[in-house]
Order: C-alpha cells, then sequence, then structure tokens
C-alpha cells in the first residue's frame, strides 16, 4: 500500500486531496498547523518531526499555507512563514530523496489578458503572490539540489466546504451562493463584471496534484504545471449559474465604471498537464450543482 504525507490536510483542497488519495488505496498521513503548535511546520523545531514524517512515506503532497490573499497583505511577515514552511519541507524531502508537489497559485501571473503558460514572466501583484512566487523560486533551487519537485499553479477552486475552510475567505463561489441564499429576490450589486477568470471544482485539482507527484521523478523537467480548466468564464455568467442553482429571482446590477475592481482576465493554458493524461471534468454547471447542494452542510 502506497503510503503518502498531506500537509495542509484540514484545509479546503487538503481534505479533499486526503479523501481522494484514501480511495485510491494510499496509507494518507496528514499534519495541519490547525492541530496545534507542535503541527506548525514553520518552527525551526519542526526538522525531526518532518524527518519521522517524509521517511515513512513515498509521496510528499505540500499544501500548507494561507490562501486568503487579504490576510497575507495585513500581515506581510507572518504570511512569508509560509516559505520557511516550504524550505523545512524540501529539506526533509531531500534528505529522504521524495518526490514532492508543491502547491502554488495562477495569482503569480498577476494582471494579464491573454491565456497564460507556464513559460510566462511571473508578475506578482500581491503579498499572497509573491510568497507563492518565492516558493517556487526555492523549489527551483532545491530542482538543483536534486530534489524531485514539482510545482502546481492552481486557478480559482471551488467547491464543497471551501465556505467552512478557515484560510478562505472572500472567494467569489461562496459569497455569491451565500449573498443569493440569505437575500433570494433581493437586486445584487455585480462587482468586476469584466473580468474572467479560470473557475475549477476541487476533485479535478485532486486529481491534477496526484498525477503531478506521480510524474514527478519521471517528467523532472517539467518544474510548473497549471491546474486550470483553460475555460474563460466572466463574473456574470458565474452569477447567472449560481441563481439558476439556487433559485435566485433578484436582478443582477452591474456595478457602474470606477465602482468595482479594475478588470482582469485570468485564465490558465493546461497543454503541459494533458500531456500527462489530465483533463478537467467537471464543467462549471455540475460544478456549482454539486457545491450548492451541499453549502453549509
Amino acid at each position: 500500500m502506497p503510503k503518502a504525507l498531506v500537509t495542509g490536510s484540514l484545509g479546503f483542497v487538503g481534505k479533499h486531496l486526503v479523501r481522494y488519495l484514501k480511495n485510491q488505496g494510499y496509507r494518507v498521513t496528514g499534519i495541519d498547523r490547525l492541530m496545534g503548535r507542535e503541527s506548525d511546520l514553520s518552527l525551526p523545531d519542526s526538522a525531526g518531526l518532518l524527518d519521522d514524517l517524509v521517511s515513512g512515506c513515498d509521496e510528499v503532497y505540500h499544501l500548507a499555507g494561507s490562501a486568503n490573499i487579504r490576510w497575507c497583505e495585513e500581515h506581510p511577515a507572518e504570511a512569508f512563514q509560509d516559505v520557511v514552511m516550504a524550505i523545512n519541507v524540501f529539506d526533509a524531502c531531500l534528505k529522504h530523496k521524495k518526490p514532492v508537489v508543491a502547491a502554488s497559485s495562477a495569482q503569480v501571473y498577476g494582471r494579464t489578458y491573454h491565456p497564460m503558460v507556464e513559460s510566462a514572466q511571473p508578475a506578482p501583484r500581491s503579498t499572497y503572490a509573491v510568497v507563492k512566487h518565492t516558493i517556487e523560486q526555492m523549489a527551483y533551487l532545491y530542482r538543483g539540489k536534486d530534489l524531485q519537485v514539482s510545482m502546481a499553479r492552481i486557478f480559482n477552486v471551488y467547491g464543497p466546504g471551501q465556505e467552512r475552510a478557515v484560510t478562505y475567505k472572500g472567494t467569489v463561489v461562496t459569497d455569491t451562493i451565500k449573498a443569493m441564499l440569505e437575500y433570494p429576490d433581493t437586486p445584487k450589486q455585480v462587482s468586476s463584471w469584466d473580468s474572467v477568470y479560470d473557475f475549477i471544482y476541487v476533485d479535478d485539482i485532486v486529481a491534477g496534484l496526484h498525477l503531478i507527484c506521480a510524474h514527478v521523478p519521471q517528467w523532472g523537467r517539467e518544474f510548473c504545471y497549471n491546474l486550470g480548466t483553460g475555460v474563460p468564464v466572466g463574473i456574470f455568467e458565474l452569477n447567472e449559474e449560481i441563481a439558476r442553482e439556487v433559485g435566485f429571482t433578484g436582478e443582477l446590477v452591474r456595478m457602474g465604471p470606477g465602482e468595482g475592481p479594475v478588470p482582469m482576465q485570468l485564465v490558465g493554458d493546461n497543454s503541459l498537464l494533458s500531456l500527462l493524461g489530465w483533463k478537467p471534468e467537471v464543467p462549471l454547471r455540475e460544478g456549482i450543482r454539486r457545491t450548492v447542494e451541499a453549502f453549509d452542510k
């Protein structure tokens, strides 16, 4: 029976990954700082704990870290502890020669109006994105030391349970569902009306992470993989899909010019991951249906 270590196992994606790996026949060990101070992998004394955890597994999935962009902006020094945590994980994986896939974010690309390919020059525009990019750079350095590592640049992930995750606050899917359920016939203002994103269901994310990690030794030359559908979805289209699913009857009201954030497009080219045989299986309408069905239950 293969064994996997998942850091950040109590987070939104982490919980789904643990469940997925167990269904694939893995014995899974999860660790998360929410378990207590002794489980905080950013601390100097975490080396011994990581030695024990990493040495006894076959694969490592490093998902631990803040997913709250606003919190990172307000607490930049604390946010950079995620870099220290990643370094500690990379050290242990290098020592014990274990393959590791670490979570990054599409936010490293910055504002763009083109489908993003992994070879594009990162241009992070927030503390959160800078932290993720720094982790990528450290992974690249460790790769030069023969660490078997790949990075997964995750696009706009959503799915059941996200609204209860501590590190996910203010996500567009969960916020929109919550607002429409609470005020089912009240006009709803829609900001970022002209923005286009790549929304990917969490089941497709965890399947992609598993595939990336399984191919790290074989595909070591591929360092970063986009984890996105490649399908552009406008914010208005997303609101329409959610309104249809929750039975929202209010009017969708466009915020006037200058009232909302600057429009942006962040859509991923997933050609590299497709070469491994991966493709997103859950279309937006089905993903929204499943998310609403399980919302806050």
